[in-house]
């Protein structure tokens, strides 16, 4: 991945978080952008999201789906990209992954 990509997915981390703080209802609790994957012609990014409460995983993809074009119109004017990207959400799973690898190592620890 080219370094000008990777800038281009911090910058819009940042502002995605940014207006995630304002549009998003408190009741979805702790929501997280881990992750932006833009595509190299910056028509399209992948944006993975962390929500503490996993029962709201669902509801949270299904809020910003709805919202994603006004998530976009409300960074266009933050950012000057030639093209602003059509955003898609997906929830980050490695925490559960993780939480999942060290259970299983303390496991085995136990078992010794």
């Amino acid at each position: 991945m080219s370094y000008r990509i990777l800038q281009v997915n911090q910058i819009l981390k940042k502002e995605i978080s940014l207006v995630l703080q304002s549009i998003l209802p408190e009741d979805f609790g702790l929501v997280t952008v881990v992750d932006v994957q833009a595509t190299t012609d910056l028509k399209d990014a992948k944006v993975w999201i962390s929500i503490l409460d996993a029962s709201k995983e669902k509801p949270l993809i299904s809020f910003l789906k709805k919202n994603a074009f006004n998530i976009k119109k409300a960074i266009s004017p933050r950012i000057k990209f030639k093209f602003n990207p059509n955003l898609s959400f997906k929830i980050d799973e490695s925490a559960e992954s993780i939480i999942k690898i060290d259970k299983i190592i303390k496991e085995i620890n136990q078992k010794k």
